[in-house]
């Protein structure tokens, strides 16, 4: 499902390709993305097109194998409002998680006091 978090300003879904992986975002903010996964493989980004989104140390610094990622935003060649999917593989299966980082926020009411 899709969650918008307008404070955040990222929008996050999820995709779980394998039944017995599954992700859950730990922080989500404009500056870090952390996720954990129900089993270590391998983590890899990329665009809306597919095109792969090198997961260098500095955007990183957590590695890009094992059961948890912690991306630096700012770090990586992201376009505000784009789309891109966060992948973990394991073995034949896996799960997935896109995000849109610069989401800006939708819906919601304003009040003001006193009229």
């Amino acid at each position: 499902g899709a969650i918008v978090r307008a404070r955040e300003r990222v929008l996050l879904t999820d995709d779980a390709t394998a039944p017995s992986v599954s992700l859950s975002t730990l922080v989500s903010t404009p500056q870090l993305l952390s996720v954990h996964g129900t089993a270590p493989g391998a983590w890899t980004l990329s665009d809306a097109t597919g095109q792969m989104i090198p997961l260098t140390p500095q955007a990183v610094p957590t590695g890009s194998a094992g059961s948890d990622i912690a991306l630096l935003l700012p770090s990586l060649p992201l376009i505000p409002g784009a789309s891109y999917t966060l992948s973990l593989r394991v073995g034949g299966g896996g799960a997935s998680l896109s995000f849109s980082p610069g989401f800006p926020p939708s819906g919601g009411a304003c009040d003001a006091s006193p009229r």
